[in-house]
């Protein structure tokens, strides 16, 4: 899987307000993996064998200071999703 397929196949996405976070969730384990995500149980008591990945994806890769930080290209194909999925 590579990052455009992983990006669209995950089932919810949103930016924060200060658009420095882009936050995803999926019920994939293949994507939850992809992207690193933290496993919890939506419905615990009810359904113990469902789970889901909740995903973060910074703006920007981490840097020593302000002028050499870039976009992360994960943030740029998660916003482009999003506006594909408006549209």
């Amino acid at each position: 899987m590579n990052a455009e397929e992983a990006v669209r196949a995950c089932e919810f996405w949103t930016t924060s307000p200060a658009g420095n976070q882009a936050y995803g969730t999926t019920l994939n384990p293949q994507v939850g993996a992809f992207f690193g995500g933290d496993e919890y149980q939506p419905e615990r008591w009810t359904q113990p064998h469902r789970r889901g990945w909740a995903i973060s994806i910074p703006r920007y890769t981490p840097a020593v200071d302000q002028d050499t930080r870039t976009e992360n290209p994960l943030y740029q194909l998660v916003v482009a999703e999003i506006d594909r999925r408006k549209g």
